[in-house]
């Protein structure tokens, strides 16, 4: 609208001055006609957004889909599969011999089923290199795990180490510097009294860096990895000791990844649990069977066919 229309103001709809042919815009659309620029203008008291009014003389009439001549309209002319051949007005693209090559090559279109085949062999690939990965951790690794305080501000109650044959290399209770949370009590039984005896953190900490010294070593999921760091920050205990000289992963990522359980809203696979028990040990023998669950052969990872995130249409194009 422009500012500079001289706009007549009336008090409401009922304003004996205003005119029956000033409309509003939802009046002017449901006789099917388009507003001009408006001619008047509603203000009541308090009221914080004005009601403009349009003459329904200067409207124009809308033009219904049906009037729209055929000619105008535009239709995909049929192109040929890129892959096969098949002529179609095909809606879907890839970049052909490209799963793992260049990606700014221009993409080619392709049919559906040429497409769900396409997404299925880069699914395929991508279980085929997880498992290439648990192989090789499983020939030689050692596996952490840990009991916390808690969720909030966690502090090491015990450790578990194993090594990739399920060896117990490391059992050992620590001395929290603060009480457990009450879940972590319910969960663990252990307390700040139960755990009286038991090494402080930085007493325990070189005979685990003596054990992981070189080597890959695994936990559950990150948090792990940042429990103790910041154990050992607080007591002013330098990490690097054990982050040095062993590399460390998380398992969380790589089996879900591997599982391939694809959460469709989020755009990405759904974390999957690791260590249903709560005891160190047991945790650490958890994320073996893990492995060993990523190492064996599978076409799609865990989840199967699902595994594959397409839309549900073409989900059964893709081969079994």
């Amino acid at each position: 609208m422009r500012p500079d229309l001289p706009l007549q103001r009336f008090l409401g709809f009922d304003d004996p001055a205003k005119p029956d042919h000033d409309d509003t815009k939802t009046q002017l659309a449901a006789r099917g006609l388009i507003p001009g620029d408006p001619v008047a203008v509603i203000v009541r008291p308090k009221q914080r957004k004005p009601i403009y009014l349009y003459d329904r003389h200067h409207a124009i009439p809308r033009q219904s889909s049906s009037a729209i001549p055929r000619s105008t309209t535009t239709h995909q002319p049929p192109i040929a599969c890129a892959a096969c051949g098949t002529m179609g007005t095909h809606d879907h693209r890839i970049i052909l011999d490209s799963l793992r090559t260049d990606r700014a090559e221009p993409p080619y279109p392709v049919c559906a089923a040429c497409f769900a085949a396409c997404a299925a062999e880069e699914r395929r690939m991508d279980v085929q290199a997880l498992r290439a990965q648990a192989q090789a951790w499983l020939a030689a690794c050692v596996i952490v795990a840990l009991k916390t305080t808690g969720d909030d501000d966690p502090d090491i109650l015990e450790l578990g180490v194993i090594d990739h044959t399920g060896t117990i290399l490391m059992q050992q209770q620590v001395a929290p510097l603060w009480e457990p949370e009450s879940p972590a009590v319910a969960l663990h039984g252990s307390t700040l009294a139960m755990g009286g005896d038991a090494p402080d953190l930085t007493e325990v900490v070189p005979a685990l860096a003596a054990i992981v010294r070189g080597k890959t070593v695994l936990v559950a999921e990150q948090d792990d990895i940042d429990t103790l760091i910041n154990g050992l920050d607080i007591r002013d205990y330098d990490p690097r000791i054990l982050l040095d000289h062993a590399t460390w992963y998380d398992l969380l990522e790589p089996y879900s990844d591997w599982f391939g359980n694809w959460d469709d809203r989020r755009r990405r696979y759904r974390w999957e649990p690791l260590v249903p028990t709560h005891d160190v040990i047991g945790d650490c023998l958890a994320l073996r069977a893990r492995l060993q669950e990523m190492a064996a052969w599978s076409l799609y990872g865990g989840c199967g066919i699902g595994a594959v995130a397409l839309p549900a249409s073409l989900t059964p194009l893709i081969p079994h």
